[in-house]
């Protein structure tokens, strides 16, 4: 019973160790990681195959940055600067839905009930990417300029 006792301890401690080191490595974005999307991305589309997916997986791992760059930033601000943040990233989004709409249109207009071409998707997914990598950096900078780790 006692080495049953002792095994959930070192699994314990070993979880808690794992889960530190995940945190801190997700808190640590800046541009460098961005640079590095973005050359996976390049990569992908230079072997030539599947390359709208290569432009959606761009667009999901951008979008996925932004919450966690989003969120690094409102952990490390005062209140009064949380609800302007919050209020600037609430228009941002309305931003964003418009623009995604506008390209969508774009899109859906040229070919008049088609079916999209892999092209146009991958086009329309790296567009996408790049508005919120735009936005991503904007709150990187910020960011650094009140020194978050």
């Amino acid at each position: 019973m006692i080495p049953n006792i002792l095994d959930q301890f070192k699994t314990l401690i070993s979880l808690i160790v794992i889960f530190y080191l995940s945190v801190d490595s997700i808190y640590c974005q800046n541009k460098q990681t961005v640079d590095s999307i973005q050359s996976f991305y390049q990569d992908c589309l230079d072997k030539g195959q599947f390359m709208s997916s290569c432009s959606k997986s761009y667009y999901r791992k951008m979008d996925s940055l932004l919450i966690v760059v989003y969120n690094k930033l409102r952990f490390n601000i005062d209140s009064i600067e949380k609800a302007q943040l919050r209020k600037e990233q609430r228009e941002w989004l309305l931003k964003r839905n418009n623009y995604f709409k506008k390209i969508q249109n774009e899109y859906k207009k040229d070919k008049q009930g088609a079916s999209m071409p892999q092209d146009d998707i991958m086009e329309m997914y790296d567009k996408y990417a790049m508005f919120v990598q735009e936005r991503v950096l904007y709150l990187i900078e910020t960011s650094e300029k009140i020194k978050i780790k």
